[in-house]
């Protein structure tokens, strides 16, 4: 039986919220997509990342964080939350070690055990460096520094609600002969209300939106470590001013298995990514809350060019496959107006600077 329909019948109720569904099919430590041993990113997986395509971006990540620990006064450490593979962390680290000597602390906070087995192999060469392998935020002590994520906002689970005759329903999921589906109810969950209350959420019927009451437990715990430092947040989402466009009538919640969008993710759960926008300024507000002040939000090409990633464009002999050639290479993938940056964004927070 589907693990997912089994939950459904053993609930009281028969439904699940879609944040129930999107925890159990991504994090569920059996079946769950991100816990498993199966590979995820770049070509043999089923989504890329903007580390995983070029070790440019974190190169121009680590630079600019050398700059903040000199303007700031910061401690040379860094709190990667949502770590994957350790892909930027290898990056950063190799940058970091290369321009200073000053000691790094590194922290990866990753619930996947399988992750975090892959960032030991990966890291297990830097000695000068200060490691630590977290499951949670919640195993991380007071902390000064950068605290650092990318592509976590987008997989974390949500509830969707609709707006239908007029009444705004929550959409849940039973099940029937035919397996997963979709039920409305009248919201009820006073959360929920809550939120759609202070974002001052107005929406047209036949409108679809997801509620990330996670952010106010993320923002309250990052703010509960960090002491003095700097948040920055990259992610692929979305403003106030976006939600109520014709594109995004149906929301945006959807899947990925081997780099094809499935607009359903009832399917294949536990199979494949499961992703939505990011509501900047929900993230904001959230911040905003909990003491972690706004500074500015870039498109991810804007802060790249703001942070010196054109200074790394060099001249090299004609030679296709020389390191000069493939660097500038890596460069025109983050900057052309095709590529991954135009659709991210970054935004940058601080709390006792």
């Amino acid at each position: 039986m589907n693990p997912i329909i089994r939950y459904i019948e053993e609930n009281r109720m028969e439904r699940l919220t879609y944040a129930d569904f999107i925890q159990l099919a991504l994090y569920h430590p059996d079946f769950g997509y991100y816990m498993k041993d199966d590979k995820k990113i770049g070509v043999d997986g089923d989504f890329y990342t903007s580390p995983t395509m070029t070790p440019m971006y974190a190169t121009i990540i680590a630079k600019w964080f050398i700059e903040q620990v000199r303007v700031n006064q910061l401690p040379a450490a860094v709190l990667e939350i949502g770590a994957g593979d350790g892909s930027f962390a290898q990056v950063f680290i190799n940058q970091w070690e290369e321009m200073t000597d000053e000691s790094l602390v590194y922290i990866l906070v990753d619930e996947s055990p399988h992750h975090r087995r892959l960032q030991k192999d990966k890291l297990s060469k830097h000695h000068s460096v200060e490691l630590h392998f977290l499951q949670s935020l919640d195993e991380c002590h007071t902390f000064s520094g950068l605290v650092f994520s990318n592509e976590l906002l987008d997989a974390l689970p949500v509830h969707l609600v609709e707006k239908k005759d007029d009444c705004l329903y929550e959409i849940m999921i039973t099940s029937n002969q035919n397996g997963l589906t979709e039920v409305y109810i009248p919201i009820e969950n006073q959360e929920i209300i809550s939120y759609i209350e202070q974002m001052s959420i107005s929406l047209y019927n036949g409108q679809r939106m997801e509620i990330p009451l996670f952010m106010d437990g993320i923002s309250a715990s990052i703010s509960e470590v960090l002491e003095k430092g700097l948040v920055l947040t990259a992610d692929y989402g979305y403003t106030d001013d976006d939600w109520l466009i014709p594109t995004r009538k149906d929301g945006s919640l959807r899947g990925y298995r081997k780099h094809q969008l499935i607009p359903n993710i009832l399917t294949h759960a536990g199979e494949m990514d499961i992703t939505h926008d990011v509501h900047w300024d929900s993230w904001i507000r959230f911040g905003e809350k909990y003491g972690l002040t706004f500074m500015q939000k870039w498109r991810q090409d804007e802060f790249l060019i703001a942070s010196g990633i054109l200074d790394e464009l060099s001249n090299h002999s004609g030679d296709l496959f020389s390191n000069e050639a493939k660097k500038n290479r890596d460069i025109r993938t983050l900057l052309m107006d095709s590529g991954i940056s135009q659709s991210f964004q970054l935004v940058l927070q601080k709390k006792n600077l």
